[in-house]
């Protein structure tokens, strides 16, 4: 049973609670030790119109914070199509398209930092999912990232998926609506998520990860990872909790989200998306 009360999205309640040490923030670039700067890249099972636009709008806010845009890997000209359509009916010039839309034809050569896999997921189902409903098996994910595209054994994969690091969807008690500053809030909701998101192996990110080590033995456990909850793939100005560095929780509209329903009610209790990134060694606020 959960302890309460809980805390969930507010307009004026803030949270106080001591909770664990948070992470920093994982969508920032890294610097290798001779200065030179690392790059991250994105990956799409399925390259539509969907995803060309998500990807704008998240590489728009990533340079409007001052970071790298994600660099798109190997698209398709189909894919391409949806770019310059995009461009044509936004009135986007061919060179802010360029620099919103940096892409590699594959990862061999790169000097990459990660590589997110970003689509549609369910909890537990080894499946990327269109809006459509077609799906892609995370064996052909697989396949597609170590033959085609080249990525090294060495390098960190993130799966950007809805419930891809969970086995099945975690929804948070009516309590969680209450508003009250107490003792360990913060504590409480990660530790409810940490108590039913199952076992990693199970999950989309987990599957992706022991189909990734069939085709490279030499791969570390733990380089995959994925997320808990319903996510955004950037950045988005909605109100979400994260934890602060001096353990307390504090609202925020910056980062990207993760989102839990709650039991039989309309709304969403958000968080700051990399508090629950999981991996088969880790879980984000550890």
């Amino acid at each position: 049973m959960f302890r309460k009360p809980l805390y969930a999205e507010s307009a004026t309640g803030r949270a106080v609670a001591r909770a664990p040490t948070p992470p920093p923030d994982y969508e920032e670039e890294s610097t290798e030790q001779d200065g030179k700067s690392r790059r991250s890249y994105i990956y799409f099972p399925f390259p539509d119109a969907e995803r060309a636009r998500l990807l704008m709008h998240a590489n728009q806010s990533r340079i409007e914070r001052g970071k790298s845009p994600w660099i798109l890997v190997a698209p398709s000209a189909a894919f391409l199509r949806e770019i310059q359509k995009i461009g044509e009916s936004s009135q986007i010039s061919t060179l802010r398209l360029r620099s919103l839309f940096p892409a590699v034809p594959s990862l061999a050569g790169q000097t990459i930092d990660k590589v997110y896999i970003d689509g549609h997921g369910e909890p537990g189902r080894p499946y990327f999912y269109k809006s459509g409903g077609d799906r892609l098996a995370v064996g052909t994910v697989a396949d597609n990232l170590v033959r085609r595209l080249h990525l090294s054994e060495h390098i960190e994969v993130r799966v950007t998926a809805c419930w891809g690091a969970s086995v099945s969807e975690i929804m948070f008690p009516q309590a969680a609506l209450s508003v009250c500053s107490v003792p360990n809030r913060m504590r409480d909701i990660y530790a409810f998520i940490e108590a039913q998101y199952g076992d990693f192996s199970q999950t989309l990110a987990g599957q992706l990860e022991r189909r990734l080590i069939c085709l490279q033995p030499n791969r570390r456990m733990g380089l995959v990872s994925g997320y808990v909850g319903k996510v955004t793939t950037g950045a988005n100005n909605n109100e979400k909790w994260r934890a602060t560095h001096d353990g307390y929780g504090e609202l925020v509209s910056e980062h990207a989200q993760a989102a839990f329903p709650i039991q039989n009610a309309s709304g969403f209790l958000s968080v700051r998306r990399s508090d629950v990134r999981r991996s088969a060694t880790t879980f984000g606020v550890r």
